[in-house]
């Protein structure tokens, strides 16, 4: 019964990200990330995440045995898959099988498990053609979740270029009613894809700064006018988080105040704050734009 619990797919299964210029592209790339998320949760509540912290390791010259190498911590793979390779990743599960416990070994194969039966068919088939040639003994969840996250990756150049491409010419205005809480959803989904791919934009503070500058509502764009004043004159630094969290309390606090005049009609397809008579709180805005990071 635990098994079966363990290993039950997430509902909405993890995909290739589409190629070519599409105008949902965003929207599927908030759902990769939503699906890490997913994923994590569910590793956690089964007790699976053990597997997903590696230990590099290292011939010994006198026998040839594996043993760890221990001047680094473990890596934890589901972050930073992309730091290590699928060769050190099969000598961590030889090595990790040997000398754990059985469950430890179970946690690998339920993990695998899971991952196998949440991807679809096209990036199932995928993963296990770069596993056809894999021991057994190599194989787990860790193992699954590298290529998995390689492919998804390394076989969608096209689509990061053209993700990029939109995340920099998105527009608020293509979005009913202008909602920036989907907006936001969107954009953040892209930005962590990017992330995961290390193929974010060096310009992704202006990017993002030219996106919520160009809204139809002038008390929300002037917060980012002010945030964008801070980075050319005070040269001060902001994380690209910093944008989507302000963006989204604004927006939540003026609908609520009844404030939010954005247009319920769609242009052009491109993909506790006081707000009184459509001035900003001089505190807020202190809030917004502080500390900075220099």
């Amino acid at each position: 019964m635990l098994e079966a619990h363990a290993t039950s797919p997430l509902s909405d299964k993890f995909t290739l990200l589409s190629l070519g210029d599409n105008d949902d592209q965003l929207a599927n790339a908030y759902s990769v990330t939503m699906r890490l998320v997913e994923m994590t949760k569910h590793f956690k509540r089964f007790n699976l995440l053990d597997v997903f912290y590696i230990v590099k390791t290292t011939v010994n010259a006198t026998d040839g045995s594996l043993e760890p190498v221990t001047s680094h911590e473990p890596l934890y793979l589901l972050d930073d898959y992309a730091k290590i390779s699928m060769k050190e990743i099969c000598e961590y599960i030889c090595f990790f099988c040997i000398y754990v416990k059985e469950y430890h070994i179970q946690n690998l194969e339920w993990s695998k498990l899971f991952l196998e039966q949440s991807c679809d068919d096209e990036l199932k088939k995928k993963v296990l053609e770069n596993t056809m040639n894999v021991p057994n003994l190599e194989k787990g969840g860790a193992l699954f979740f590298k290529i998995k996250m390689d492919v998804i990756t390394s076989n969608t150049e096209e689509a990061i270029r053209t993700l990029t491409l939109k995340l920099s010419t998105f527009k608020i205005t293509s979005i009913q009613g202008e909602n920036i809480s989907k907006a936001v959803s969107q954009l953040r989904g892209a930005y962590r894809c990017l992330v995961i791919s290390e193929k974010v934009p060096h310009d992704i503070s202006d990017c993002l700064i030219n996106v919520f500058c160009k809204t139809s509502v002038k008390e929300f764009n002037s917060t980012f006018k002010t945030m964008e004043d801070n980075i050319q004159i005070e040269n001060w630094k902001y994380d690209p988080e910093d944008f989507l969290c302000i963006a989204e309390l604004i927006y939540t606090e003026m609908i609520e105040n009844g404030l939010w005049t954005g247009a319920s009609t769609l242009q052009e397809s491109g993909f506790v704050v006081k707000i009184s008579a459509g001035i900003v709180d001089e505190k807020v805005i202190g809030l917004w734009t502080a500390p900075p990071r220099k």
